[in-house]
């Protein structure tokens, strides 16, 4: 399942909106989706990036849609300028509708964005995440296909306005356990934040909106009992102020400050309770809401102060919470005096909390949106790939037909796959040799000579006009330049594909005719386009499988011959290992060819370091391989090894995962695959473990060919690819 998360948001953002919306798209790729986030390009005094800053793994790809970013510019006419911003963000999400096409399902927090979606051609199912009452929602009540609210109150809502209950799911919000796994004791916390360690602290931690319900209380903070503190740790610097006038002289009151979201759990280790002080005067605080800060609070063991509105009764209950009546000081005082005379268990309110991890919430979405599509048998549904397509074919630009071409082999694949969805396939190749296609593939040799090919692809398109509607030209960018505005003059829609580190003029050009520039990783397209298309790899998983013979002790890489390849640090990688274990038998085979003169010079002279470092009897330059060969050597090695770190995510790499191969990578790129070691320090000593306890005893890593199969199908690719080029 593909989703595509459509939020128009500025990522990372101190509000807890941002964090909030990460940790789910977090939940919904560990319970087994591939997600792709697309938010506001906007500006941002937050310099880290967003994975950095909410301290994440990179488990999902984001994307940043252009926006008109005025609300610095007309600060006095902020409603203005933040509709200006929305309407520019609704405008690039229609203008990205061939990247929304690549996913399965369509999914955001925006009422307005829902509505955006739902009205598109071909629009995909959408799922709208509601956080609170939106005037836009009877626009699309009858045209979304599933609701995820936070509370029982929304779904209450929701079912007033005649959706139906099984359209409906309850996903409050969460925590992440580990964050609260390894808590300072209450005793060092104190001593380590500068907090007096015999007062009693009550912690209230977040923003200070008013209907967060702190402006009810503040006048009865003067009253605070003595050896009572609290603590305020949030708040912009203009909330703060607005509380401070209204609390007046309150002693036992100390404002901290916003803090990062990492050092607000050694304030909640440090206090003895928590204060939730929702106002039941805004519909959202009452019945709506379903605060982050909640969850946290619970999972660091604390009992809760909390105003007794629906929507704290629905999490909280007098075995964690203490409950007063909301918006009353009063009442306020005299409950803390009761909860301070109450002896808590930490434990219990930790035991509450459990069910609402993210993980749990990812999964618990997750087994919605499936559950929800096929009750509705939505007709782009999760298997959409599996029904053949009956409309017009496509035209394919490439530079090889042929079985035997080393560099472009696996393309046949690609193709034939295509095929299985088009009535028929027309193939403009600059080499044709031995392949084995479908009868619905016609191929065509194009002339050599530049021009002459240009002028024989413009004949070929007007004769196949009536057969075709899209036009995919496979890393030719050159191709895609020149020709671009001509096909889209005949109607055609144009698609690019390209995965390259170098960003040439030929690009560019073609950025300004294509509709869209397909990319198997962000990082393989280093042009900033509003056309970019991240689509993953497509690897045959029925064909790289493992085979029935032992592995041998042996290391493989896999791929063309370059200095951008690293492959001089391989040798060092080879020394390490001998080092650490002289007495372990292995070989290293380099596989692959050298194409440019450049390539050459680099073979030798890394022939030539072999030989001088005394390696020769354990690392061979075995050539190109194909077919069987190939994947025989994939089957048979203990390890796959690789240095580059151009950014891209090899194909080899994942041929050797399909076929239950582990990899050592010196690229974060394949983070988020299984079977993966990422060497972060280079070939250190953990890095070697890991070659050297895989040599000892070769073994098939099952995981890491079902997570390839799951995330980098050649079926789940030419689904999207079918998607982007026809729909």
């Amino acid at each position: 399942m593909r989703i595509a998360y459509i939020q128009n948001a500025r990522i990372p953002t101190e509000k807890a909106h941002g964090y909030q919306l990460m940790k789910t798209c977090e939940a919904l790729v560990e319970a087994g989706a591939q997600v792709q986030l697309f938010v506001a390009e906007r500006r941002n005094t937050i310099e880290d990036g967003a994975f950095e800053y909410y301290a994440m793994p990179k488990a999902f790809d984001l994307f940043r849609l252009p926006v008109v970013d005025a609300m610095d510019v007309l600060k006095p006419l902020n409603a203005l300028a933040y509709a200006w911003e929305r309407a520019s963000f609704i405008r690039s999400v229609k203008r990205s509708r061939l990247a929304l096409l690549a996913s399965d399902i369509w999914y955001t927090r925006d009422p307005l964005v829902a509505q955006a979606l739902v009205e598109m051609t071909n629009a995909r199912p959408v799922f709208v995440e509601l956080h609170d009452a939106d005037p836009c929602l009877d626009e699309i009540i009858g045209r979304v296909t599933g609701w995820v609210v936070i509370s029982e109150g929304l779904k209450k809502l929701l079912t007033e306005k005649g959706v139906p209950s099984d359209r409906i799911t309850v996903a409050h919000d969460g925590f992440d356990p580990s964050a609260f796994e390894a808590l300072p004791s209450k005793a060092i916390a104190r001593e380590k934040l500068g907090l007096k360690p015999d007062e009693f602290l009550l912690l209230y931690s977040g923003h200070l909106y008013p209907w967060k319900g702190m402006d009810s209380l503040a006048p009865s903070f003067k009253d605070i009992p003595e050896g009572v503190r609290l603590l305020i740790v949030g708040g912009y610097p203009e909330d703060i102020e607005r509380i401070k006038t209204a609390a007046g002289e309150s002693p036992r009151v100390s404002f901290m400050g916003q803090k990062p979201r990492e050092e607000v759990s050694a304030w909640l280790a440090a206090a003895d309770a928590a204060l939730l002080p929702t106002s039941a005067k805004f519909e959202i605080g009452k019945s709506y809401t379903s605060p982050l800060k909640l969850f946290e609070y619970l999972a660091a063991g604390l009992p809760v102060l909390t105003s007794d509105v629906p929507s704290s009764r629905e999490i909280l209950d007098e075995s964690v919470a203490s409950f007063f009546k909301a918006d009353n000081g009063e009442d306020f005082l005299k409950k803390l005096d009761e909860l301070r005379g109450r002896s808590w268990s930490a434990e219990t309110s930790k035991e509450k909390v459990k069910p609402y991890s993210w993980k749990e919430r990812g999964r618990h979405i997750g087994e919605f949106v499936v559950a929800s599509i096929a009750k509705q048998s939505h007709p782009m549904g999760l298997l959409r790939h599996s029904v053949p397509r009956n409309d017009a074919g496509i035209l394919i630009v490439t530079q090889a037909v042929d079985e035997q071409d080393t560099n472009l082999a696996f393309f046949l694949h690609w193709i034939a796959e295509l095929a299985t969805h088009v009535p028929v396939v027309h193939v403009a190749a600059w080499s044709v040799g031995t392949h084995r296609l479908p009868a619905n593939v016609h191929v065509y040799q194009m002339p050599k000579g530049r021009w002459k090919r240009i002028f024989a692809l413009m004949r070929l398109s007007i004769s196949i006009r009536k057969d075709v509607e899209a036009v995919f030209v496979h890393m030719l960018a050159p191709v895609a330049a020149v020709l671009g505005w001509y096909w889209r003059v005949l109607a055609l829609r144009v698609v690019l594909w390209y995965t390259h580190g170098s960003v040439p003029r030929s690009l560019r050009v073609a950025n300004l005719w294509v509709d869209a520039i397909c990319t198997a990783t962000d990082e393989s397209l280093r042009l900033k386009t509003i056309k970019k298309i991240v689509t993953g790899h497509g690897i045959e998983t029925g064909r790289f499988r493992p085979g029935s013979e032992p592995r041998l002790p042996e290391l493989i890489t896999v791929g063309r011959i370059s200095a951008r390849k690293r492959l001089e640090s391989l040798l060092d990688l080879v020394e390490a290992i001998r080092r650490v274990h002289p007495s372990l038998p292995f070989r290293l085979r380099i596989i692959g060819e050298a194409y440019l003169d450049l390539d050459k010079a680099y073979a030798d002279g890394l022939s030539i370091s072999i030989q001088a470092r005394g390696l020769q009897d354990v690392i061979s330059l075995d050539g190109a391989k194909l077919g069987d060969e190939l994947l025989t050597a994939y089957q048979r090695a203990a390890v796959f090894v690789t240095a580059s770190e151009t950014g891209s995510l090899d194909k080899a790499v994942l041929e050797a995962l399909s076929c239950g191969t582990p990899v050592l990578a010196s690229s974060p790129v394949f983070a988020g695959f299984k079977g993966v070691h990422i060497a972060e320090r280079g070939w250190d000593e953990e890095a070697v473990a890991f070659v050297a306890s895989r040599l000892a005893r070769p073994m098939t890593d099952e995981s890491a060919r079902e997570d390839v199969g799951a995330k980098a199908s050649l079926k789940a690719l030419i689904s999207r690819l079918v998607s982007i080029l026809l729909d």
